[in-house]
């Protein structure tokens, strides 16, 4: 009875994620049942519109609150409003339309097809593609180099031209984001920031103690090379750090090259795996408890969303400055060099909780900011976009 009952669950669980991954190839025309004179193609995540706001998957990422703001304000300047999948290579649309949003995938098939030429607008959630792949290429060698491994780059970006030939470019990230772009296309740069979930800002607060400042919480998604988990793992390997402790979470696991590399060092009793966390899941509570620092080495970002979360629940960051998030504390912004992110981390644990609570609200204050900011910079870049489309 107990093997029957399994199954029907395995059945179930399987159509529903069946369901739930069909969604994210739909087609939504005219989104709004608008009558307006203009038409714009949202080519990104169909299933942002179509799974309820309290579906657990729709908490884990802000891209999906985001393509629901992307889309109202598209609608706010007179847009009606088609959405498809930007993997949805076989759409040709039957309708000219007169902006395409795009994140740099579907836009040049359809533009081609386009009588009335439309303008086009590009969301990019990273660096420059240039920038972002010499990096990556840079951490992978290296990497090999220490380890004797052939590893390729796991998370490129396609070398194009896109740049070149969009009219606006709403670039997550900071100054520095926008500075990684040829100096030629930093006039149609928007740098527009990241920002957490709602319901993380509603979250209790991190509660500083002597005990959790001792502690440092790694949480990235896939790309451990990318995001300097091989970097970490040997500063708190050392020595002198042998007091701290480094919780990691993300799906490193599932990068096998990486862990026959550095799976041993899971055995040190101050580094612990923890995998995969959603941030609606007990896990995610009891980790902002245990921890008080958020450390994130990364070589290329647009202002990462992990980040965002954990800043919005009282987790101090420390991060490159390729991270694209905005930091005026030196103290807190690291580099790739294993002895001074150990100097780092042994100065910011032994600073007075007072300093601390300092540093935690100062970035409380800047996340709950974070999405108005989005909003207006949003707003502003479709203005001009608009302007282009009138004239």
């Amino acid at each position: 009875m107990l093997f029957l009952l399994k199954k029907i669950y395995r059945f179930i669980r399987k159509k529903k994620r069946d369901y739930i991954y069909s969604l994210y190839d739909k087609r939504i025309f005219n989104l709004y049942n608008t009558s307006f004179n203009k038409n714009a193609l949202l080519s990104y995540q169909p299933a942002s519109f179509l799974l309820p706001k309290w579906f657990y998957w729709y908490k884990n990422d802000s891209l999906y609150e985001q393509n629901r703001i992307f889309a109202e304000v598209l609608k706010e300047m007179g847009f009606n409003v088609d959405v498809v999948s930007n993997s949805d290579f076989s759409f040709s649309p039957d309708k000219e339309y007169d902006l395409l949003f795009d994140t740099d995938v579907l836009y040049k098939k359809i533009y081609i097809k386009q009588e009335k030429k439309p303008k086009v607008f590009l969301h990019y959630t990273t660096s420059y593609y240039e920038f972002h792949n010499a990096q990556q290429v840079n951490r992978v060698n290296e990497f090999n180099l220490k380890t004797g491994k052939n590893i390729k780059i796991e998370r490129p970006l396609e070398t194009k031209n896109d740049g070149e030939f969009a009219d606006i470019i709403l670039s997550m990230g900071n100054e520095f984001t926008k500075n990684t772009f040829p100096k030629s296309l930093q006039s149609k740069v928007f740098s527009v920031p990241n920002y957490p979930m709602d319901f993380l800002l509603k979250y209790k607060k991190h509660n500083l103690t002597n005990i959790n400042k001792k502690n440092f919480l790694y949480m990235a998604s896939k790309g451990a090379i990318l995001k300097g988990l091989d970097i970490l793992l040997e500063v708190f390997a050392r020595s002198d750090t042998k007091n701290l402790n480094l919780y990691v979470c993300g799906s490193f696991e599932r990068e096998y090259e990486f862990m026959e590399c550095y799976s041993n060092y899971f055995e040190l009793p101050n580094i612990h795996k923890i995998g995969w966390i959603g941030l609606c899941k007990k896990d995610f509570k009891k980790i902002i408890e245990s921890c008080s620092f958020h450390i994130f080495p990364s070589c290329t970002e647009g202002m990462p969303g992990a980040l965002m979360s954990t800043m919005a629940v009282g987790i101090i960051p420390i991060c490159t400055k390729e991270s694209g998030l905005d930091i005026d504390d030196n103290e807190l912004i690291i580099d790739h060099n294993v002895g001074d992110i150990s100097k780092k981390i042994i100065n910011l644990s032994n600073k007075s909780l007072t300093d601390l609570k300092i540093l935690q609200n100062t970035f409380i204050k800047k996340s709950i900011l974070y999405k108005q900011k989005h909003i207006n910079i949003l707003k502003k870049s479709m203005i001009e976009i608009n302007k282009l489309i009138l004239s």
